[in-house]
Formats: structure tokens, sequence, C-alpha cells
């Protein structure tokens, strides 16, 4: 059983280490995560740059780069092709967002001939843990989705529960989250959570326990559904929480790394290869975290 950041860490590490290819890697943030990804033993990193610029940002930083492999592309638009060339090849394994736009990688990625389209949409994960819940909380679409429809709801669970599985979680609980728990008709989101409780009790949703909609107290306390007389299986012991729209999962994520202190990593999944984009306010434990999920997602 997996019970934090550290036992995801020590069940990836060491075990045919999986190759990073960062697109635009002329960043010290950059190297800090690929060198301390790489001495733990997450993956070996494929940089694809102005390699004279990756040198001079090593070097004025006393970074030592010699373990990591340096590809000089100074195009943006280059670099990403020759990146997703890696990558469609088996030459690399997890793509990671260096000092490219976020416009340019994602078009980059769902170019249907060139990019990594899959069968699902692109969505972002949340993946966090605080000390007073027995397990891991996946929050998801709080980075990509803006105000996703109900069919696109469909394929950013799937995507959730892909992961949760790699956590060794084999039928995830899910809370479809909304303000209050019965049908709202100013509140579409309900409407959405009823339809996607009601897929899923007719098996068009698969493997997972989901309920909705779900006020967050429930999702976390059974307490709490004990005394608003609401009956649900997931009550106290939520996985998955889906939330509406990306405002509610970003404010939640960042919840839960900076008001509940917990740990937390984040990874872009949907794709025929893993997504990792770092933000530049992530502390040195997200980015070892996020690197830790997307190669978790290639076991």
């Amino acid at each position: 059983m997996l019970n934090d950041f550290k036992d995801v860490i020590n069940k990836v590490k060491g075990k045919d280490p999986k190759k990073i290819v960062v697109v635009k890697a002329e960043d010290k943030e950059i190297f800090k995560a690929a060198l301390e990804a790489k001495s733990e033993g997450l993956a070996d990193f494929i940089l694809v740059g102005d390699e004279e610029k990756i040198k001079a940002i090593a070097k004025s930083n006393d970074f030592d780069l010699s373990c990591l492999t340096v590809i000089n592309q100074k195009d943006e638009k280059k670099a990403l092709l020759e990146s997703l060339i890696l990558i469609r090849s088996d030459q690399a394994h997890i793509l990671m967002k260096g000092k490219i736009s976020t416009g340019t990688l994602l078009k980059g990625i769902l170019d249907k001939e060139t990019g990594l389209r899959g069968n699902r949409i692109l969505s972002h994960c949340l993946v966090g843990k605080i000390s007073n819940y027995d397990r891991f909380i996946f929050v998801t679409d709080g980075g990509m989705n803006l105000n996703p429809d109900l069919k696109m709801k469909v394929d950013i669970l799937n995507n959730a529960i892909e992961l949760a599985n790699k956590f060794d979680i084999e039928k995830p609980n899910v809370a479809v989250l909304s303000a209050v728990e019965t049908i709202n008709f100013d509140l579409p989101e309900t409407i959405d959570a009823a339809t996607l409780s009601k897929m899923a009790q007719r098996g068009q949703i698969k493997d997972c326990i989901l309920d909705g909609p779900v006020a967050i107290d429930l999702a976390l306390s059974s307490e709490s559904a004990e005394i608003k007389g609401v009956n649900t299986p997931i009550a106290g012991k939520t996985d998955i929480f889906l939330v509406p729209n990306i405002t509610v999962g970003n404010v939640l994520g960042k919840s839960l790394l900076y008001i509940a202190q917990g740990q937390a990593g984040g990874i872009i999944l949907g794709a025929r290869a893993p997504v990792v984009m770092l933000s530049r306010s992530d502390n040195a434990s997200v980015r070892l975290n996020s690197i830790a999920l997307g190669v978790m997602m290639c076991m």
C-alpha cells in the first residue's frame, strides 16, 4: 500500500529507468529537477534546446550536466518536433515542458500526424496527500479544461481512474463534486453529476464506485454524510474528486498544498505518453513528485 509520495518514489525508482525528454530545456529550474530525479534513480533525461544557452546557464549555476543528454536545437517548433519523434520512436517515454509556450506544446501534442494524440482528451490530475486523510486525493481537472461538458468529464474521469490504478487502487471511489447533493436546475454541474452516477450504475463508466452530486464535506467525512442523512458509499473515503470546472479544481488542488501543507504532484494524462508541466512556483518536492507520477504512468 502506498501511504505517501516517498512510497511512490520508492516504487518507481531504479526499475528500468524511463527517459524524459525536455522541450526547450534552457532553464536552471529544469536542471535542478532533472538532476534530482536522476540522482534518485527515477529517470534519465534528454534536454532538447539551445545547447550554447544550456551550457552557459549550467556553468553560471554550477550545474554538472554531464550525466544528461543534450540535443542542440535552437528553434522552438523544431525542438518540439524532435522531442515528439523521440517519444513516437520509443527512444523516450515521457514529455516534459521546458521554456516552450504551453499553447505551442499542446498544439504539437495534439497534431494528428506528428503528435501524441490519444483516444481521450488531455486532462490534468493533481495528486495530493494530507496528514489527516488516510488516502491519496486525486483532483481533476484543475489545470487543462476550463469548463468541460459531460462527454469531456467522462474522458477526464477515465484518465484519473487509470492513474489511480497505478497506485494499486483497483476500484477508486469517485465524488462528482458540487455545492449540494441534490439536482438543482440552476447548477448544471448537478445534472452532469447525476448523469455520470447513472452511467456508472449502468456500467457505462467502469472500474470505479461513483456518486454525485456530492459536496466536498461528504466526500471527505462519513460523519457529515450521516448528519445530512445522505447515504453514499464513498463518504469519507473518496479517492478521485471530479470537479465541475478548472477554477474549482485549481483552488482545491492549491489548498491541499498551501493550506493543508500537503504533498502534491501533477501530471497531464490522455496523450500517448505522460506529460509533465512544472510551474515556476512548484517547490522541489512537487517537481520530484510530478516526475515520479510520469514514470509511474509508464509502468
